[in-house]
């Protein structure tokens, strides 16, 4: 049975961004004027059915349609010619485990509640308490329960030392970054390191950052979404960045770019001071003389 799932959102945004156009007469003006667009359906239609499904297929095609009927909005309105369009996204989708084991790849599912429990049992024995030192896990953080701790006088750098080792040696697990060694910077250098130290959150992460292998999600089952995100894998990290409009040149860009660039390009582009909390760095190609 093919199962729609009509973009209804993608299509009511379209309708409410091409009468902001009309009735706030944007571009009208010598004050540049932006719209920002952000078409949602495909986020939920990935999760629910996964990217690799005909919903999804359907999906893109309807997508299509409607980025199509929003550029003609804007060229009837104001001209393409007068107009500059960047297009992207903020995450990409990993395959189902399931399509993926299909295809030859080892994956599964980690469900939150299954992981507390051998983890401290594990904590017990080493520490020979009948105390449950892990209070919590929030993907990626494992958090300790510290009043605990402090009362077996175990001190957070030994437990999380402990609990690091042990989770990679459970199936599904490829790293495990402690609390400390993020905070005091002594971590590998690598491209996994540095993603994880840039996700890393002093006042909200936990005090164990685990990494599941590709193609294992984090406390996702069938009965829920069939596909997540939120990986340092490629499949979540590759995104579109398209820039189109009057003085971009044609060219293909094959480094490291990241939307975080858009807001000091655009800023660059309409010779304007950037965002305050901007942190991406300013694209040659699309500001070249």
């Amino acid at each position: 049975t093919f199962l729609t799932v009509s973009p209804a959102g993608d299509e009511l945004t379209l309708e409410f961004a091409k009468a902001l156009i009309q009735n706030e007469a944007l571009g009208i003006d010598p004050v540049t004027d932006f719209l920002s667009v952000s078409f949602s359906s495909t986020d939920y239609v990935g999760h629910l059915f996964g990217p690799s499904s005909l919903e999804a297929e359907d999906n893109l095609l309807r997508l299509d349609r409607v980025i199509a009927a929003l550029l003609a909005t804007v060229d009837q309105a104001v001209g393409l010619e007068n107009t500059l369009v960047v297009l992207s996204s903020d995450h990409g989708v990993q395959a189902t485990p399931e399509y993926s084991a299909n295809h030859g790849f080892q994956g599964g599912r980690l469900g939150t509640d299954e992981l507390l429990a051998p983890l401290n049992q594990h904590l017990a024995d080493y520490f020979e308490t009948d105390k449950l030192l892990l209070s919590a896990f929030s993907r990626p953080s494992l958090f300790f329960d510290l009043d605990a701790l402090h009362e077996l006088g175990i001190t957070r750098s030994q437990a999380e030392a402990v609990l690091a080792q042990e989770v990679v040696a459970l199936e599904g697990f490829s790293a495990a970054f402690t609390r400390t060694d993020l905070l005091v910077g002594t971590l590998p250098d690598t491209a996994l390191a540095h993603s994880v130290a840039n996700a890393f959150h002093p006042q909200r992460s936990g005090d164990v950052y685990v990494v599941a292998k590709p193609f294992w999600f984090f406390g996702y089952s069938t009965d829920g979404d069939a596909a997540t995100h939120g990986s340092h894998y490629p499949a979540d990290t590759h995104v579109p960045l398209i820039f189109a409009g009057p003085g971009v040149p044609a060219t293909t860009v094959h480094r490291p770019v990241a939307p975080r660039d858009v807001a000091p390009t655009l800023s660059a582009y309409m010779d304007v001071l950037p965002p305050s909390g901007s942190v991406g760095d300013v694209l040659a190609e699309i500001v070249s003389e």
